[in-house]
């Protein structure tokens, strides 16, 4: 247990584009200090530490004895994510892992039961709940200010998919059980982001309904033939009170346009941020968490579910029928 007055000590494995982004959020937070980082390609690794004045590894296992950090980042790419986080939590370390948590269902399982087993905290980055917008309609949906729920509907660029399964989760609580159908070509898909066993980047086309536990129905809709930089997320909420509307969200407006409504002045309202700051925010959010002795606001059971509901899809596009999570 680290002492509570002392800062968080924070390493990252994986200096890509996500490592800078976690870089960049530690460096924020008020109660972490970054130490460390870690990557196979050591030129990268020695660039972000030259950038933030910190050690840089090529191997995790030296950099754990060497340093023994609090919180380990891993910003590996997606497929490469189970390893260093068990390696990490046997360690000692806490970890906070980018999303997707597991290129499996099983290798998140296996994660989560790591935590389980050292006593270690497995968080997962879903950024999108930090942004403004999202958190302002989760508040007033939970106020009751729209009564009671009953239906969404969401269209999502490709690579806004899974974060989009997160937002419906993070809306509306527990999936029940879901319906699919899928169009889905993997190789027109960046090779980064083909995995075998559940649906991360979907290509052509994919439709989703999904029964939550709460009655809400969703439809959730995605295709990578669009242009992401004109449109990541459109989402539409009904309540018994009128219909809440966000349309033309993008990597660089995290608000987009709010139709009129009965949420819509609070919601216009909401700062609109980037998706570079949005990954800061849910850092320092789970730095705050850790450092008040809280639970991680989107931890390692959140981000099986999610594994857990993308596998699903697959299924129920397979069977053409419908199945419970």
């Amino acid at each position: 247990m680290t002492d509570s007055a002392a800062p968080i000590r924070t390493a990252i494995v994986g200096c890509g584009g996500a490592g800078r982004n976690h870089a960049t959020g530690y460096r924020t937070a008020t109660d972490a200090e970054l130490i460390a980082v870690c990557d196979f390609d050591r030129e990268r690794a020695d660039a972000l530490a030259a950038d933030h004045d910190v050690a840089a590894y090529g191997d995790l296992d030296t950099l754990l004895d060497d340093c023994d950090p609090d919180v380990v980042s891993v910003a590996t790419p997606e497929q490469h994510h189970v390893e260093p986080t068990i390696t990490a939590l046997e360690a000692g370390a806490d970890v906070f892992c980018e999303k997707i948590m597991a290129d499996s269902v099983a290798g998140g399982r296996r994660m989560v039961e790591t935590a389980e087993r050292t006593g270690g905290t497995l968080a997962v980055d879903y950024n999108y709940r930090h942004m403004p917008a999202f958190a302002t309609l989760r508040d007033r949906l939970d106020a009751g200010d729209l009564g009671d729920l009953h239906l969404a509907s969401a269209d999502a660029h490709a690579y806004g998919w899974h974060h989009t399964l997160d937002l419906l989760t993070f809306l509306f609580g527990e999936p029940q059980r879901v319906r699919a159908t899928l169009d889905h070509d993997p190789t027109a898909v960046d090779e980064a982001f083909r995995l075998d066993d559940v649906l991360y980047v979907p290509s052509h086309a994919v439709s989703a309904t999904i029964e939550f536990e709460s009655g809400v129905l969703a439809s959730l809709s995605s295709s990578i033939h669009t242009d992401l930089d004109d449109h990541l997320i459109d989402l539409a909420v009904y309540g018994d009170e009128g219909r809440v509307r966000l349309t033309g969200m993008t990597p660089g407006d995290s608000t987009g346009t709010v139709a009129p409504g009965p949420l819509a002045a609070p919601l216009r309202d909401a700062e609109s941020i980037t998706l570079d700051e949005s990954f800061v925010r849910s850092i320092v959010a789970f730095v705050d968490a850790t450092a008040a002795g809280e639970a991680p606001p989107t931890t390692g059971a959140d981000g099986l579910r999610l594994l857990t509901l993308e596998r699903a899809v697959l299924e129920a596009a397979a069977t053409d029928g419908w199945v419970d999570l």
